[in-house]
């Protein structure tokens, strides 16, 4: 009855100094979560990737993890505009200078450049040495937001499950609610991917971005018009049997009818790795029927 469509937006820029970056593409694997909800998902990345005046400077990224480590120690991606190599264990830049071919760090190749390699923390570089590849340019890292939104889609996120008094004309047809009786609106078992928190990450060529999501709200159409904000709301219980109104997430119907109501979930990712942090919002919407009946009183004069 419903249908899911999902719409990705990935926006980020990365930048290098002294390295050629290649265009990002996305996995179009992934094994994003498909049933009958519906999804929207954005994507906007903020925070620097590194300095770029070629001497000393901040390191790159804004707080939080990074992505990039040494000897499991986590370390900034970027130094004073040298991206981190995790493949060469060092910041790594190809050398202003390059060496005459008949020195040994050629290795008798005469085709090739020779990189520079350093390590070191934002007080200096501890140590420095050189190495022969093969390639004049270096492999820019993987796109922190492109790596982000694999780390959505291993989420698996789902719409929450509905949970109404009186219950939805889809599980319980005979059920009824009535005008001026309360309605009674809440998230029926929540789980980690129908409300977080969830926390997945995702690694690529010894890169790590990780993401963690949470529900923000949850808005309730009620299929005339009018819309109901909540967070988890209350579940109503068979005891309560006077039109007790709900103390967080309720409505009241003014008029007999069938109503198709929804419930969209506002979702907030927040991510981190590579120097960049960045926010993904999804939107997950789920429906069902909700039939509301009008209680009409007559008088009966009898024979006595």
């Amino acid at each position: 009855m419903l249908t899911r469509r999902i719409i990705a937006a990935v926006m980020a820029a990365v930048a290098l100094v002294g390295l050629t970056a290649p265009t990002a593409s996305g996995d179009a694997s992934g094994g994003a979560f498909m049933n009958e909800d519906t999804v929207v998902i954005s994507v906007g990345v903020s925070g620097e990737s590194g300095s770029s005046n070629g001497g000393r400077g901040s390191a790159g990224g804004s707080g939080g993890p990074t992505g990039c480590y040494m000897g499991g120690a986590e370390i900034p991606c970027f130094q004073w505009g040298v991206a981190w190599r995790p493949d060469l264990e060092c910041y790594a830049r190809v050398k202003p200078v390059q060496p005459p071919l008949t020195d040994a760090v050629w290795g008798g190749n005469e085709d090739g450049v020779i990189l520079e390699c350093r390590i070191g923390t934002e007080g200096g570089w501890n140590s420095s040495w050189d190495i022969w590849t093969a390639t004049a340019v270096l492999p820019a890292p993987p796109d922190p937001a492109v790596l982000a939104a694999r780390a959505v889609e291993r989420m698996q996120l789902s719409a929450i499950r509905m949970g109404t008094f009186p219950e939805q004309a889809e599980r319980a047809p005979m059920d009824l609610g009535y005008v001026g009786w309360n309605v009674w609106m809440w998230v029926d078992d929540p789980t980690p991917a129908s409300w977080g928190p969830i926390t997945r990450s995702v690694s690529e060529r010894g890169y790590t971005v990780t993401a963690t999501g949470h529900v923000d709200k949850v808005v309730w159409d009620m299929g005339n018009g009018d819309t109901v904000t909540c967070q988890l709301g209350k579940p109503w219980i068979s005891i309560w049997v006077h039109n007790e109104a709900s103390p967080d997430c309720g409505y009241l119907y003014e008029r007999d009818g069938e109503y198709t109501v929804s419930a969209t979930t506002y979702w907030v990712v927040n991510w981190s790795g590579i120097g960049q942090t960045g926010t993904i919002t999804a939107q997950l919407t789920q429906s069902g029927t909700l039939r509301i009946a009008e209680v009409q009183v007559v008088n009966v004069t009898t024979g006595d």
